[in-house]
């Protein structure tokens, strides 16, 4: 396999799974921390800029589409880049959207059980468990 995909699986496994642990155990604490950044333009700003430069360094060292895990990989490099480039030219509809998932137990829910079985299964693969 790829480097560049076990490394990336490698970082981004353990993170999703610690999310997506989190949205099940500190639900409220999440949510808190959100509305405390909703009211910061600065912090959203920041969060656009920084999701653009992580997107595109995600996508341009990792133009891989062969396998399943290069695949799921090469989606999620570029969700990040369109959630940033979203936050940049329409941040009041990310902000709407994402209210709309704090506000869902179920979309929450989804998201956390998203997070948790992908954040599983590439630390597994990552890390050849």
């Amino acid at each position: 396999m790829n480097e560049t995909t076990m490394f990336i699986a490698q970082m981004l496994g353990p993170v999703l799974l610690a999310f997506g642990v989190g949205t099940f155990t500190a639900r409220k604490y999440y949510v808190e921390i959100y509305r405390m950044i909703e009211k910061e333009t600065l912090a959203l700003l920041m969060t656009s800029m920084g999701l653009i430069a992580v997107g595109m360094a995600w996508i341009v060292k990792h133009p891989y589409w062969d396998t399943t895990p290069q695949i799921i990989i090469s989606v999620l490099g570029w969700a990040t880049l369109l959630k940033g480039v979203m936050f940049a030219i329409a941040p009041r509809w990310v902000e709407n959207m994402a209210d709309a998932v704090v506000e869902s137990k179920d979309v929450l829910t989804f998201a956390g059980f998203f997070m948790v079985v992908f954040g599983a299964w590439l630390t597994w693969f990552g890390f050849g468990f």
